[in-house]
Protein backbone atom coordinates (compact mmCIF):
# COMPACT_ATOMS: atom_id res chain seq x y z
CA UNK A 1 0.00 0.00 0.00
CA UNK A 2 1.03 3.52 -0.82
CA UNK A 3 0.45 6.52 1.71
CA UNK A 4 -1.64 8.51 -1.21
CA UNK A 5 -3.99 5.14 -1.58
CA UNK A 6 -7.75 6.35 0.05
CA UNK A 7 -8.80 3.45 1.93
CA UNK A 8 -11.64 2.44 -0.21
CA UNK A 9 -8.96 2.02 -2.78
CA UNK A 10 -6.96 -0.18 -0.31
CA UNK A 11 -9.47 -2.47 0.41
CA UNK A 12 -10.67 -3.22 -2.27
CA UNK A 13 -7.69 -3.12 -4.93
CA UNK A 14 -4.89 -5.10 -2.11
CA UNK A 15 -6.76 -6.41 0.40
CA UNK A 16 -9.97 -7.72 -1.76
CA UNK A 17 -8.12 -8.49 -4.93
CA UNK A 18 -5.27 -10.47 -2.71
CA UNK A 19 -7.42 -11.83 -0.38
CA UNK A 20 -5.48 -10.63 2.64
CA UNK A 21 -5.85 -8.78 5.70
CA UNK A 22 -2.66 -6.93 5.95
CA UNK A 23 -0.27 -4.87 3.95
CA UNK A 24 2.75 -2.94 4.32
CA UNK A 25 2.97 0.64 3.48
CA UNK A 26 5.93 1.94 1.47
CA UNK A 27 6.85 4.93 -0.45
CA UNK A 28 9.41 5.28 -2.95
CA UNK A 29 10.70 2.15 -1.86
CA UNK A 30 11.19 2.54 1.69
CA UNK A 31 9.06 0.58 4.45
CA UNK A 32 6.98 3.07 6.37
CA UNK A 33 4.88 0.99 8.65
CA UNK A 34 1.61 -1.26 7.85
CA UNK A 35 -2.04 -1.13 8.08
CA UNK A 36 -4.70 -4.36 8.97
CA UNK A 37 -7.63 -4.40 8.79
CA UNK A 38 -7.56 -3.33 12.65
CA UNK A 39 -6.84 -0.29 11.81
CA UNK A 40 -9.88 -0.18 9.12
CA UNK A 41 -12.13 -1.12 11.87
CA UNK A 42 -11.92 1.90 13.89
CA UNK A 43 -12.98 3.96 10.68
CA UNK A 44 -16.77 5.02 9.61
CA UNK A 45 -16.80 2.68 6.50
CA UNK A 46 -18.47 6.13 5.26
CA UNK A 47 -14.84 7.90 5.33
CA UNK A 48 -12.97 5.29 3.74
CA UNK A 49 -13.00 7.58 0.59
CA UNK A 50 -11.44 10.25 2.21
CA UNK A 51 -9.46 8.89 4.47
CA UNK A 52 -6.12 8.03 3.23
CA UNK A 53 -3.42 5.32 3.98
CA UNK A 54 -0.58 7.80 5.14
CA UNK A 55 -3.11 8.84 7.94
CA UNK A 56 -4.00 6.55 9.79
CA UNK A 57 -1.41 3.59 9.16
CA UNK A 58 0.96 1.90 11.91
CA UNK A 59 4.45 3.04 11.86
CA UNK A 60 7.18 1.19 12.46
CA UNK A 61 7.92 -0.85 15.67
CA UNK A 62 10.92 -3.71 16.34
CA UNK A 63 7.93 -5.46 17.74
CA UNK A 64 6.33 -5.64 14.26
CA UNK A 65 10.24 -6.93 12.47
CA UNK A 66 11.58 -9.87 12.39
CA UNK A 67 15.26 -9.85 10.04
CA UNK A 68 15.54 -12.49 8.07
CA UNK A 69 18.45 -13.99 9.54
CA UNK A 70 16.41 -14.81 12.43
CA UNK A 71 15.68 -18.28 13.41
CA UNK A 72 12.01 -19.66 13.47
CA UNK A 73 12.82 -20.23 17.69
CA UNK A 74 13.36 -16.31 17.55
CA UNK A 75 10.34 -15.53 15.98
CA UNK A 76 8.60 -17.49 18.32
CA UNK A 77 9.63 -15.83 20.75
CA UNK A 78 9.05 -12.76 19.43
CA UNK A 79 5.21 -13.79 19.05
CA UNK A 80 5.23 -14.94 22.92
CA UNK A 81 6.42 -11.60 23.98
CA UNK A 82 4.96 -9.39 21.79
CA UNK A 83 1.15 -11.04 20.54
CA UNK A 84 1.54 -10.34 17.55
CA UNK A 85 0.88 -12.48 14.83
CA UNK A 86 2.35 -10.81 11.68
CA UNK A 87 5.57 -9.54 11.50
CA UNK A 88 7.67 -7.73 8.24
CA UNK A 89 10.71 -9.82 7.24
CA UNK A 90 13.79 -7.40 6.93
CA UNK A 91 17.27 -7.59 5.15
CA UNK A 92 18.76 -5.10 6.37
CA UNK A 93 16.52 -1.69 5.29
CA UNK A 94 14.82 -3.68 2.66
CA UNK A 95 11.55 -5.55 2.95
CA UNK A 96 11.67 -9.35 1.78
CA UNK A 97 8.34 -10.37 3.17
CA UNK A 98 5.67 -10.96 5.74
CA UNK A 99 5.42 -14.14 8.31
CA UNK A 100 2.46 -15.01 9.88
CA UNK A 101 1.91 -17.27 13.21
CA UNK A 102 0.10 -19.54 11.03
CA UNK A 103 3.15 -19.66 8.62
CA UNK A 104 5.12 -20.96 11.71
CA UNK A 105 2.29 -23.30 12.87
CA UNK A 106 2.57 -24.58 9.17
CA UNK A 107 5.73 -25.26 9.43
CA UNK A 108 6.23 -26.57 12.70
CA UNK A 109 3.25 -28.85 12.01
CA UNK A 110 5.18 -30.36 9.02
CA UNK A 111 8.49 -30.99 11.24
CA UNK A 112 6.09 -32.89 13.53
CA UNK A 113 4.80 -34.77 10.02
CA UNK A 114 7.96 -35.82 9.05
CA UNK A 115 9.47 -36.37 12.38
CA UNK A 116 11.73 -33.93 13.02
CA UNK A 117 12.53 -31.13 14.91
CA UNK A 118 13.09 -27.49 13.90
CA UNK A 119 16.94 -26.95 14.26
CA UNK A 120 17.88 -23.94 16.06
CA UNK A 121 19.54 -22.25 12.20
CA UNK A 122 16.06 -22.86 10.62
CA UNK A 123 15.58 -18.96 9.35
CA UNK A 124 12.65 -17.17 8.71
CA UNK A 125 13.17 -16.68 5.08
CA UNK A 126 14.67 -19.85 3.58
CA UNK A 127 17.56 -19.29 1.57
CA UNK A 128 18.53 -16.06 3.82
Amino acid sequence: ATPDMSLADLVNRVFLGHRISFAPVCESGRLLGYIDTGVLSDIDRANWHNTQVGDVFVTLSKEAIAQSQDDVAAVLDQVRHSNRRKFLVMDGDHLVGIITLADMARYLSLMTEIGTRPARNDRVVSGA
